[in-house]
Order: C-alpha cells, then structure tokens, then sequence
C-alpha cells in the first residue's frame, strides 16, 4: 500500500476502503529548517492562554496550528498573506519534527499533517480575512499536497483511520476534535449536513470510548492517561440517623413557626380581656357600696 521512490522520498496518501492511494511526495524535514519561534512572535498572546490538548500526541504536538485556529475564529488576526503563512510553515514544520522524535511513523505523520491543513484552511477561507487575502491559492493544502480543497479527503482519511482503527486511533481523535472545532469539509454545502455532521461526531466520540474501553491495557492507551485522581464517591452511612436528624429539624421548623403564628393571633384577644377587665374594676369603684344605697331607701 505504501512504497518508496528512489530518491527516498515517503509516498503518501490513504484513503477510504483500503484499495485507493493519493501519492504525493514529501521529503525528509531537518531540525535546522525549523525557525525557533521566540516570546516575541505572534503566537506570545495565545500561547500565555492555558490550552489542554489531552493526552492524544498528534494534538499537542500541533499546539501552533491550534493556537493560529484560535486567532482565526476570533477574528484576531490582522497581518499580512506572508506573515500567516510563515507562522503555518513554522507550525507544520515543528509538529512534523516532533511527531519524528516521539516515534510517529511516516503515514500516520502525513494523514495527521492532511488533516491539519484541510483544517486550517477551511477556517481561514470562512472569514473575510481569508477571502481579502485570496487564501484559496496560497493555501496550506496546495502548498503541501498540491490540491485546492481537502473537504472530501478529510473524511476518506477518517473512514481509513475507522478500518484500522488500533494503529490509526490518534489521527482518528485528532479528526474528531477538528469536527468538534467547526470542520464540515463536504457537509456544508448539504442539506442535511448539520445532522449529517452530529452523527459522525456521535459516531467517532462512541468508537473511540469503545477502543480507549477495551485496550485500556495496551501499550498506546498510555497516552489516554491522565494525573487526574477523581476523589471517592461520597458514601452515605447510618441513613436511618440521617432520616431522623432531618424529620426533626423540620419538625421543630413548623412547631416553631406555628409558636409564632399563635402568639401572634392572641394577642389581640388577650388585649380585649385585659380592657374588659379594666372597665369592670372601674365600674366597681366608681359606684356607691350596697349597703349605703338600702340604707337610703330605708329612711325615704
């Protein structure tokens, strides 16, 4: 499926259903074709942001390309077709020199580095940006696959990635998240290309919870790993104590409530017998004793 020219250049393309090829050259990339990009570049406001690309190799390696989608969705790029340009080169170049140094093989490498590219420059040309700057013939694509549109390609690289999913399985995640990000490729002109879109988004987070699942064991599922140590779930002892703690503080809630309430409702009443008590005692008093009023009617 894979072959070598004489001049030892990788041939390079897999696609859907094992049985076709896209063959495109590629030399070997020197540590010193790399431009160092220092705290001066243009990537300093991005990259002071804290960015978790996960445990996937493919995406961390790829920080730059990332970091440049970042500026681009948010409207905060504003320099010239050569300056984007280089800062892409630079990306790309970079994630292809550590991608070698971890041990990622040549096909697994150049599928990445598709993906990448269709995915950048689909997000550059949806912007009047991309479009002042006639992005469409200079893009990342052209410049290092010598096509013009990678919409169809991305998904016979996924549907490749699904077939041998144990050795293509980063590439394969790599592809989820580019989805995830905004990448439609040949959905978008469709009909039904958002929902067409949401299951294949569907789709590949299930294959790769399924794989992440049954090869938790293997050697690649290092990489899956995290340092998170989730804390013990929260175990609930003596439940009957609980229940009753609780059923009793409500109770003593309402009785003191209806306390409340009554106190409140009697003293009106208590104000009522207070006064009527008061007026007898003064009626009493006010009034002659008996016997001097019979003694009156005694002499009349």
């Amino acid at each position: 499926m894979y072959a070598n020219n004489d001049d030892d250049k990788t041939i390079f393309m897999p696609l859907a259903d094992n049985d076709e090829v896209t063959q495109r050259n590629f030399g070997e990339v020197k540590q010193e074709q790399v431009r160092e990009i220092t705290s001066e570049s243009l990537f300093q406001k991005v990259s002071k942001q804290e960015y978790m690309f996960g445990p996937n190799n493919l995406m961390r390696h790829a920080s730059e390309i990332f970091a440049t989608h970042y500026q681009v969705i948010n409207h905060s790029i504003d320099f010239s077709v050569d300056k984007l340009k280089m800062i892409l080169s630079d990306g790309l170049t970079k994630f292809t020199i550590r991608c070698q140094q971890d041990g990622i093989g040549d096909n697994l490498l150049k599928s990445a580095k598709y993906i990448l590219c269709a995915f950048i420059d689909e997000a550059i040309l949806a912007t009047e940006y991309g479009q002042n700057i006639h992005w469409s013939q200079q893009s990342m694509l052209s410049s290092n696959f010598n096509e013009s549109w990678g919409g169809e390609t991305f998904f016979k690289i996924r549907l490749f990635c699904l077939d041998n999913i144990s050795e293509y399985i980063e590439v394969f995640e790599l592809i989820y998240i580019c989805l995830c990000l905004g990448f439609k490729g040949q959905f978008s002109s469709k009909t039904n290309g958002k929902l067409m879109l949401d299951r294949l988004k569907r789709e590949s987070y299930d294959v790769i919870c399924q794989y992440r699942d049954l090869h938790d064991d293997a050697s690649i599922a290092k990489h899956w790993q995290t340092d998170y140590e989730p804390k013990a779930p929260i175990k609930y002892k003596h439940t009957f104590s609980i229940f009753f703690g609780v059923v009793l503080a409500i109770l003593l809630v309402i009785y003191i409530g209806l306390s409340f309430f009554i106190n409140q409702a009697e003293q009106p009443v208590l104000k009522d017998i207070d006064n009527t008590k008061n007026q007898l005692i003064s009626s009493y008093e006010s009034s002659p004793p008996v016997a001097t009023v019979s003694k009156d009617i005694v002499n009349e």
